[in-house]
């Protein structure tokens, strides 16, 4: 996804502010869109959509958002009308059915590994699928997944 990189950059300026950053295994900047919170991998919007990025080093995102902002914050703001979604509405719209909502969940067949977090703009998705792929590790020799296919 084109947004991934663009936010990749800005995330290599938190992760030189904090030591701390540099200690962790996998550090992931909090992202606050308009004012709605994600992680990088959780996102879908076109950075042509951005009006404006900034970011607030840890130790003051800590104090703005809690822990959960201990390695940075990256806020952008987005042109007005934009169609956010979270993961539920996005099954709901591409009619998933129950029995696979607990499925693993991919963008571009990526795994999310906080899928609660996926923010989406709806008009960046162009399909949701479930897959299957042959897996001799399962007992029925298949996995299941869901992938969220983007523009």
């Amino acid at each position: 996804m084109k947004s991934i990189l663009f936010v990749l950059l800005i995330f290599v300026s938190i992760s030189k502010a904090s030591a701390q950053t540099r200690q962790e295994q996998n550090p992931k900047p909090l992202i606050l869109i308009d004012t709605l919170f994600t992680y990088n991998e959780s996102m879908i919007l076109h950075p042509s959509k951005f009006v404006s990025i900034s970011t607030i080093e840890p130790k003051k995102a800590v104090q703005l958002y809690g822990s959960d902002a201990k390695f940075g914050v990256i806020r952008i703001q987005t042109l007005p009308d934009i169609h956010f979604a979270r993961l539920s509405t996005i099954l709901d719209k591409y009619e998933i059915e129950d029995r696979y909502r607990t499925l693993n969940v991919c963008i571009d067949k990526a795994i999310v590994l906080q899928p609660d977090k996926i923010l989406a703009d709806l008009d960046e998705i162009k399909n949701v699928e479930v897959i299957s792929i042959n897996n001799s590790a399962t007992s029925d020799g298949r996995q299941s997944y869901i992938n969220i296919v983007t523009m």
